[in-house]
């Protein structure tokens, strides 16, 4: 969305778009003008005590102000959001941190917005909250939250491994093969640490398959032209220096190859990030055949880790991708094959819906991986894709259940 929004009667452009439009693009610009300015002052949203130190502001206020980055949805930002003096206090605390003077205004411009957006709709910050809906985090979350995190630690000790982000990062967009489409993949493990030495571990397995569950012959090709040919498709400048060689291993299904991280240190010193990435171009038709009725972009969720993004990036002139679902399947041995036993067996009940991070650019603001921007713009710079033509959609999921398999899906057109 490239409109401004005003309460004056000078600028009429609030009167251009929809309420939903306006709340979500006034909450994502203080999103996202809020973690630049945690990231120019190189304090982390994630550790709130850290930055209340840091910048010398209030705990509280230090709280509502990374949680305002680290909570993904529009009632959340808004119910965070700090008086007008504790918006004066927090820019005053960056301007004496130093950042710079274009991300002060731009950060001063996205909170006025925001004020004139409450004004101008509801009055006050209560009153939209109550007109969007009610805070992410319920009490049915945290509780499943929280006995998904206790799964986490007993897994971390089982396995012998954990990893503090999962990333799977999905593209769609048309081919330059006529009435085809063109399916990027950027994944991988980010400060991946093993608790036993002797411990190898699956980074990735790649394939297609049918509706049916047969396997579809495909060539994928990787987004990293240094590698030699039969390398594991890594993205090296994403991936730790002092990374573990990874190894590919002909699957049990046809066409199947598992890229498997092989053992190495223990601890914080032996942590690694490993991000691999590839695309497959022109090999599926964006119709619905008598097969394929789908789309589908997933992710395995085999790691013990602290959160999983499962993100979804779809062209803008695709529309009928625009309305995904996400679905979460267990993978326990012995119980439901997907997609072999149908899409209604083994669902799990994740409480966590879709967010919406929009086009033009979508918002990819991600506190627990700073960089993402610039990775996805690598990756998307990779497949030929331009970033601002882009639509994201996100599953962030913290400690998901493993093993298990998170599924946005879509339906093809006639």
């Amino acid at each position: 969305m490239h409109y401004s929004l005003a309460a004056s009667k000078q600028n009429p452009a609030i009167e251009m778009s929809t309420f939903d439009e306006q709340v979500r693009f006034a909450t994502q610009r203080v999103r996202v003008a809020l973690g630049d300015a945690f990231g120019l002052a190189g304090v982390d949203a994630g550790k709130p005590t850290n930055v209340s130190r840091s910048l010398g502001l209030d705990k509280s206020l230090a709280w509502k102000a990374c949680r305002m980055v680290t909570d993904e949805d529009a009632s959340s930002v808004v119910s965070r959001l700090p008086g007008r003096a504790g918006v004066r206090i927090l820019i005053e605390a960056f301007e004496r941190a130093r950042v710079e003077a274009s991300a002060i205004t731009e950060l001063r411009e996205a909170f006025k917005l925001l004020d004139e957006v409450i004004t101008t709709h509801a009055g006050s910050r209560d009153t939209l909250q109550a007109m969007i809906g009610g805070a992410t985090a319920d009490v049915q979350r945290e509780r499943d939250e929280a006995q998904r995190k206790l799964a986490f630690q007993g897994q971390s000790a089982t396995w012998g491994v954990r990893t503090r982000v999962q990333l799977a990062s999905h593209f769609v967009f048309p081919s330059k093969t006529p009435g085809k489409l063109d399916l990027g993949v950027m994944c991988g493990l980010i400060d991946f640490r093993r608790l036993r030495a002797d411990v190898p571990w699956a980074m990735a397995n790649l394939f297609a398959y049918a509706d049916d569950g047969a396997p579809i012959p495909t060539r994928y090709e990787s987004l990293d032209e240094t590698l030699a040919p039969g390398e594991a498709p890594l993205i090296k400048s994403l991936c730790s220096p002092s990374l573990p060689p990874l190894r590919g291993i002909p699957g049990r299904r046809d066409g199947m190859t598992r890229f498997e991280l092989t053992e190495g240190p223990v601890g914080n010193t032996g942590s690694a990030t490993c991000i691999m990435g590839w695309c497959n171009r022109g090999t599926v038709e964006p119709r619905r055949t008598e097969n394929e009725l789908y789309g589908e972009a997933m992710t395995r969720l085999n790691t013990p880790a602290e959160v999983a993004i499962h993100d979804l990036f779809v062209h803008r002139s695709l529309k009928f991708a625009m309305k995904p679902t996400v679905h979460v399947y267990s993978q326990l041995p012995g119980g439901p094959v997907y997609p072999y036993d149908g899409r209604d067996q083994g669902l799990l009940p994740i409480a966590d819906e879709i967010i919406d991070l929009g086009e033009g650019p979508p918002d990819l603001t991600t506190p627990e991986l700073p960089r993402y921007r610039s990775m996805i713009e690598l990756a998307a710079s990779k497949m030929g894709v331009v970033v601002g033509e882009l639509h994201g959609f996100r599953l962030r999921l913290r400690y998901p259940p493993v093993p298990s398999l998170a599924v946005f899906r879509y339906e093809l057109p006639e």
